[in-house]
């Protein structure tokens, strides 16, 4: 081999291996940007860039670790489970994934498996206190308060000055009743930490489990003092100012948990009982109807508002709640005793005399049901008493993503625009890019529109209506002046420049597409609008409004056309399976939704779309699936269906 041949191939092997260890030095920047993001609460930053890493080093432990870290917080728990479980399989010594796992797995209420990944995550690690601290959280879940108890013991033994440690412990002991020894231990904690206004607040429970009304509104009102945002310490104040007959202050204190947290149920169904205490039982009957449009399913709302319909000597209301709480949960004595007594005022006598019987003979099975029995009718109708309640440490926790209130809908159709703009959403596509390439423009998929002010837009449409005056057959100026229409809902303009295109160049795929966006966009408009109006709909600004928005063979002809001139276009399937869902022609919405995928898997809408589709069609499992890949991908609305449909029993 030559010199100069030996020389070339150490240069070859020098090169390459610096090309290397750069490439791994950006993996580890990116890795410690990632740990930055997670350390700054930037979760959805953090799985961008775990993704990222991911699509570089598919087989390396830190990332998926990290994003299933992200969207723990984030409260996707069934997506942080398969991320961690794919650390685990990379790295299968690695007691954090494992501690992560077992605590996402106690969040969804697998109890049993996040005791198992406590127990390895310990056997890998057996001295980190904050293991057996959480194992402890997870058996007083199930009731198994000595075992939380022993875990709380075995923290301390490593670590004495660990605060939450005795407030745990607390907590198991008050299970147990043994509210002396919690007392202790909540006086502990404070000892540790005189700032913790948790430890306060859960002392003060226990006086009020004690009675002591006193010493509990002590202890609230320094909760209170440390952390003004902690709904929770309104919430239980409340209560003793309830018992103490201060309805004005307890109210006062409820509504302060309102304006943290308006769709709190539990503190309207609790206000409905203080006004009824109160005697002001319209109030009462008004808090409890809000219960029923936040929980319709709740056995206890149905059967007090009956009651009161029943103080207020009106029977057939009363009746109808009475027959709801018993469509809930058909076992209900109670409520059949008391539709009977609203029965017999309508003078409803053999309806009075069938729900008394069956009042009666519920009560005598009662009473022979074994003590397995009966826990297991205690727990029937705990399942059917459940509220939705968040109650927010502070401002930042209620801004959370996962803790937003959302209106939750299908997100819009994607249309084909201009990137006049940095920082617009978009998805690229070099099959968009060589058309505009060809026309001299930057084209996009997005549905966003462009973000400049109206006047602006305006501006530039007079501008191009000079470009179409000297050139009519400019198609880089009408496609531009349409999108800029779309943009400010002059759909009208933006539909015949469309047409126009579309007869200079009836292979320009993205008029096909944009028209049909359009079209559906007005067919929503007019059954929307058409449904609320008694006389006839008219749209001043869109003189053809019907022509273009009502017909949906036109709307599917467009979009199949734009696919006839590009069949790898995913937006145009995104868009039909829009459609389609919106018909409720499910089966025909996910395959168009499937194909989308199939082309481009990276397109966060249609898992969003489809996933919240099959959540309310009833198919949570599958679902939830999809919405959180959509979450994965960056849609940020994923993570408050999440939390709202996701992480139930």
């Amino acid at each position: 081999m030559s010199k100069i041949k030996s020389i070339l191939i150490v240069l070859l092997v020098l090169f390459l291996s610096s090309k290397n260890i750069s490439a791994q030095r950006n993996v580890e920047l990116m890795i410690a940007q990632t740990q930055r993001s997670i350390m700054n609460d930037d979760f959805i930053g953090a799985i961008k860039s775990a993704n990222e890493i991911i699509t570089l080093k598919p087989h390396l432990y830190e990332p998926y670790f990290l994003r299933g870290v992200s969207k723990f917080y984030l409260e996707d728990f069934n997506g942080s489970i398969l991320d961690l479980s794919r650390a685990i399989d990379l790295k299968p010594n690695s007691p954090n994934a494992f501690h992560y796992r077992a605590l996402s797995r106690e969040r969804i209420y697998d109890f049993d498996g996040a005791i198992q990944d406590f127990g390895e995550a310990i056997r890998q690690d057996p001295n980190d206190p904050q293991l057996y601290v959480n194992r402890a959280v997870t058996y007083l879940y199930l009731k198994q308060y000595y075992d939380a108890i022993g875990n709380c013991n075995l923290a301390i033994r490593i670590d004495p000055k660990m605060e939450n440690t005795y407030m745990i412990r607390g907590a198991a002991k008050t299970g147990l009743d043994n509210f002396i020894e919690a007392l202790e231990d909540y006086n502990k904690a404070i000892k540790l930490n005189r700032f913790n206004g948790n430890a306060f607040l859960r002392r003060g429970m226990v006086r009020f489990e004690l009675e002591d009304l006193d010493g509990a509104l002590i202890d609230f009102n320094e909760a209170i003092v440390i952390n003004p945002e902690n709904s929770f310490a309104y919430f239980n104040r409340a209560f003793v100012y309830a018992k103490q007959n201060k309805f004005d202050s307890s109210l006062a204190d409820m509504n302060q948990v309102l304006l943290i947290d308006p769709n709190n149920s539990l503190t309207y169904f609790h206000r409905a009982m203080v006004y009824s205490e109160m005697g002001e039982l319209d109030k009462a009957i008004n808090d409890y109807s809000v219960v029923v449009s936040i929980n319709p399913n709740n056995l206890m709302v149905f059967f007090n508002r009956g009651n009161l319909y029943m103080q207020m000597k009106e029977y057939k209301k009363a009746k109808q709640d009475f027959s709801n709480a018993i469509l809930i949960y058909p076992d209900f004595a109670d409520a059949y005793a008391n539709r009977a007594i609203a029965n017999s005022q309508l003078n409803k006598k053999k309806l009075a005399t069938i729900d008394y019987d069956t009042s009666r003979r519920l009560k005598e099975e009662h009473y022979s049901k074994t003590h397995k029995e009966l826990i297991a009718e205690e727990e029937k109708i705990e399942s059917l008493i459940e509220f939705e309640a968040q109650f927010f440490q502070s401002e930042k926790d209620k801004e959370q993503l996962q803790n937003k209130d959302l209106d939750i809908d299908l997100l819009g159709d994607i249309s084909i625009v201009c990137n006049i703009e940095e920082g617009l959403p978009e998805y690229y596509d070099y099959k968009l890019a060589l058309i505009g390439e060809e026309l001299g423009i930057d084209l996009i998929a997005s549905f966003n529109p462009d973000r400049q002010s109206e006047n602006k837009i305006r501006e530039v449409i007079d501008s191009l209506d000079q470009v179409i005056t000297s050139d009519p057959t400019s198609i880089n100026a009408i496609f531009k002046r349409a999108v800029l229409n779309t943009n400010i809902k002059n759909y009208h303009a933006a539909i015949s420049d469309y047409d126009q295109l579309i007869k200079l160049d009836s292979t320009f795929a993205p008029a096909f597409i944009n028209k049909g966006v359009i079209q559906a966009k007005l067919s929503l408009m007019y059954s929307a609008f058409n449904s609320t109006q008694t006389g006839s709909f008219v749209l001043e600004d869109q003189p053809e409004y019907s022509s273009y928005g009502t017909n949906m063979e036109s709307i599917e002809d467009n979009f199949n056309a734009a696919l006839q001139l590009l069949p790898d276009l995913p937006y145009a399937y995104y868009n039909l399976g829009n459609i389609y869902c919106k018909q409720q022609k499910y089966n025909q919405g996910f395959e168009y939704y499937d194909k989308a995928i199939e082309i481009n898997p990276g397109l966060g809408e249609v898992y969003y779309n489809k996933g919240i589709t099959m959540i309310f069609l009833g198919d949570s499992d599958n679902g939830c699936h999809y919405v959180s890949k959509a979450g994965e991908l960056g849609i940020e609305e994923a993570y408050s269906v999440l939390k709202r449909f996701c992480n139930k029993k």
